[in-house]
């Protein structure tokens, strides 16, 4: 095995052991009721009645819409730098195999420089891609009794309690 096959190796197998870390998502919800009424915060819980955005609480069957987005986006852009950057130094590598430099430090600085390009094109194209991930739920028009355990159950996914429930099942 070479020494770029190894270094290679090493950072996938970084970049997976840094994805597989047991966090819950927190999810970022704006809450737009039938009066006009905006909330914005962390998801934190819903109940038969109510959703709970940070420590405010709004009725359920007030909501006109949520819209709920991941609250942290920063992954998105470390996860493209961290691709771009491993795409690009392969890439390099494989290109200096068939035209090899002169000097080991000539390759050294072009890798570096190419490592360097494609993880800030990989982190700007992760920042821009990432707040796209959006969902917005609103209310089906049923019966006024059946709207609140209809919003419930689709909010119920994205709660922080409800991540922490499916982590506490995760772990021994």
């Amino acid at each position: 095995m070479s020494y770029a096959t190894g270094l290679l190796l090493l950072l996938v197998c970084a970049y997976e052991t840094h994805a597989q870390l047991l966090t819950g998502n927190r999810y970022q919800a704006r809450v737009v009721t039938e009066d006009r009424y905006r909330v914005q915060g962390i998801l934190t819980n819903v109940t038969a009645t109510h959703v709970h955005i940070d420590d405010e609480q709004v009725p359920l069957v007030t909501v006109r819409k949520i819209i709920i987005r991941r609250a942290n986006r920063r992954g998105a852009a470390l996860n493209g730098a961290i691709i771009g950057g491993l795409t690009t130094g392969f890439l390099s590598i494989r290109s200096n195999q068939k035209s090899r430099f002169q000097s080991p430090i000539l390759f050294g600085l072009s890798l570096t420089m190419t490592a360097a390009i494609g993880a800030g094109a990989g982190a700007l194209a992760g920042y821009a891609i990432g707040p796209i991930n959006r969902r917005v739920i609103r209310p089906i028009v049923a019966a006024p009794n059946e709207v609140a355990e209809n919003l419930r159950r689709q909010l119920d996914p994205f709660t922080s309690r409800s991540q922490q429930d499916v982590l506490n099942r995760v772990q021994p």
